[in-house]
């Protein structure tokens, strides 16, 4: 239901970028999370985690629609569902993520994982 474009600046080079960019394109947490309109900064951190991509957490800073969530390694103190909901329910959504290690740089663009494909695929039979 949503085009979402992940932008990963500030990795230590570019095959790292591209890493993080596709971990976080391909987590089914956060496309659940996008299609529920759900400003889960904690799954795109953890799919940052597990990618592979050498970092240092307080050195990252993620965005949402243009604006702040998760900042040197803390979420803002903002309200985060009152805030990112609205940008959440557009059609395309984008995230950055700068990682604070040098000048790799990625871009990737994915969907969300709606009920419809989850209820297609499980009844998919071959």
């Amino acid at each position: 239901t949503k085009v979402v474009t992940i932008r990963v600046s500030g990795a230590r080079n570019q095959a790292q970028a591209g890493v993080a960019a596709r971990t976080v394109a391909h987590s089914p947490l956060v496309k659940t999370a996008l299609f529920g309109c759900d400003p889960n900064w904690g799954r795109i951190v953890a799919a940052l985690g597990r990618s592979g991509a050498e970092f240092e957490t307080g050195d990252v800073t993620v965005t949402v629609g243009g604006r702040a969530i998760f900042v040197q390694g803390n979420p803002v103190p903002d309200d985060i569902d009152a805030l990112f909901a609205p940008l959440l329910r557009r059609q395309n959504v984008e995230i950055s993520i700068f990682l604070g290690s040098g000048p790799g740089q990625s871009e990737i663009m994915t969907s969300d994982l709606s009920l419809d494909y989850v209820r297609i695929n499980a009844s998919y039979r071959s």
